[in-house]
């Protein structure tokens, strides 16, 4: 048996099989003996027909499937024996046989060599951001406007009032979409400015037409027109911040007003770190990404694309209307993220087999007790449960690679502000 392997990119290979009739020979009688009991031939107790009958009446098929089983044991060994990690399912690209013997030719993917280029020292910006007093009152005044008293109105006099409104879609001709109902509260800072607008100085039956303009976070989504009416006011009055209302809305977990306060400020600061944190991850897989010349395997990008698209459709599963896509059009959309995760995906378990990162107790076990607590289960339970999950183990691995590259990296120190210029 001759084997000749050729390399046509840095991700594909391609596998040249070559075998003489002789080394055939000894497969296809293994063949004909397994088929031979589930022959019936008249004249012939079942499983007894002659093997040179069986030959004769149905030897080229039996040789044709025996030809497919013999190039997957062939390459199956030769991978295991060559320590060769196969991406995918192999493409049987030819066969050619004649008197002499067989030739197969497969196509494979496989993971390719990389050398990075130094991951550590690496200048990594950090945005830095500390929580102000004025940010923290305007949180507390968003908790008291929640456990408020509302009060049916005629007309919309200020923000501090809930609007019930129905939202239909304006759709070609003029003609509306079901609407959909939703309650808008003026105050939230998170409300359009334009929204805003058009809703003051409403009354209950009143009604406009509106289309977002503000940057949409999801590019699937594309601009709409809507019509909206508002059919409910109601005017907001906040709850006092007194020590009696903290204690009912903790539940007694908290007895003191300034208790609330600065628990407020702990939970802000905590929400601009954890961003600060997410920052300065996407700006190490970048660097690393983009200073390092890999090629994704189109196996693995595809396997990725395809649970994208998936997440995307899942999103959207109870109003797909809003997902004005076809699936080729996400995939074009999502091929160039799914690119970049497979990317990642081969650099950070490069750097973790060049610096032998592995995973420890002190690793897993607060987050296991974490999980614990969160469901009120045992610890030691959860944690069988949860090492049994790859997803779990590889997000905590690969925060320890971040970690490991972070205790390397060149730390600047900047504004959120002046961060946002310098992604723009």
């Amino acid at each position: 048996m001759e084997k000749e392997i050729k390399q046509i990119d840095e991700c594909t290979r391609e596998l040249t099989i070559t075998l003489t009739t002789d080394e055939l020979q000894p497969h296809y009688e293994k063949a004909y003996k397994e088929m031979q009991p589930k022959v019936k031939l008249e004249g012939f107790r079942n499983g007894r027909v002659p093997i040179a009958m069986i030959k004769k009446m149905y030897g080229k098929g039996i040789e044709a499937d025996a030809d497919q089983d013999i190039v997957n044991d062939v390459f199956r060994n030769y991978t295991q024996e060559e320590n060769i990690q196969v991406l995918g399912t192999p493409t049987l690209k030819d066969i050619a046989k004649d008197e002499n013997g067989i030739k197969y030719v497969i196509e494979f993917e496989t993971l390719p060599t990389i050398t990075l280029k130094d991951y550590k020292g690496v200048s990594i910006d950090e945005p830095i951001h500390t929580v102000t007093d004025q940010e923290v009152q305007e949180e507390l005044e968003y908790i008291l406007a929640q456990n408020g008293e509302l009060e049916d109105a005629d007309q919309v006099t200020d923000e501090h009032h809930v609007i019930k409104v129905e939202m239909a879609e304006i759709l070609e001709g003029g003609e509306l979409s079901e609407p959909n109902e939703t309650d808008v509260y003026l105050a939230d800072k998170n409300i359009l400015p334009e929204l805003k607008e058009n809703i003051l100085n409403t009354k209950v039956g009143d009604s406009f037409d509106y289309t977002p303009t503000a940057p949409d976070a999801n590019p699937t989504i594309k601009d709409k027109n809507f019509k909206v009416t508002i059919t409910k006011i109601q005017k907001l009055t906040p709850a006092v911040l007194d020590d009696e209302f903290v204690e009912r809305v903790t539940g007694g977990r908290i007895t003191k007003a300034e208790e609330l306060k600065d628990e407020v400020n702990f939970n802000l600061q905590d929400e601009w770190d954890r961003k600060s944190r997410e920052l300065v991850e996407n700006q190490i897989v970048a660097t690393l990404v983009d200073s390092n010349e890999i090629p994704a395997p189109e196996q693995l990008v595809n396997q990725v694309l395809t649970q994208m698209v998936q997440d995307v459709k899942q999103r959207y599963e109870k109003s797909p209307e809003q997902l004005n896509m076809t699936d080729d059009e996400l995939q074009t959309q999502l091929k160039p993220n799914a690119e970049r995760s497979v990317k990642w995906e081969l650099v950070r378990n490069q750097i973790i087999e060049n610096e032998s990162i592995e995973l420890e107790d002190y690793d897993i076990d607060p987050i296991v007790e974490k999980e614990a607590k969160r469901y009120g289960q045992d610890v030691e339970q959860m944690k069988k449960v949860l090492v049994q999950n790859p997803n779990f183990l590889t997000k905590i691995l690969s925060k320890k690679v971040i970690d490991f590259v972070l205790d390397f990296a060149i730390i600047n120190e900047v504004d959120f502000e002046t961060h946002e210029r310098i992604e723009d």
